[in-house]
């Protein structure tokens, strides 16, 4: 990674959590009847699962990659640091 994208981790950081809870002031205001506690318990609950007996397959891994155990980590360094 170059040195501008590892600069910037602290403020994509923080823009990502900013994010996150505009979303989800946003979608509490727009809805408020949706059980939206429970929907994100539920899904941390799934992914902590799907996570434990590593069956959780990560963005950009193909089927084959995951049939072998393998996770591209070429992929992920050029999806990040192919941006700029």
């Amino acid at each position: 990674m170059s040195f501008l994208v590892l600069g910037k981790t602290a403020e994509y950081k923080q823009y990502l959590t900013d994010l996150l809870d505009y979303l989800l002031s946003f979608f509490r205001r727009t809805q408020p009847l949706f059980d939206l506690n429970g929907t994100l318990h539920q899904f941390e609950e799934d992914f902590k699962k799907a996570w434990a007996d590593s069956s959780f397959v990560p963005v950009g891994q193909t089927d084959a990659e995951r049939e072998k155990g393998m996770y591209s980590l070429h992929r992920v360094a050029c999806s990040v640091s192919c941006r700029d």
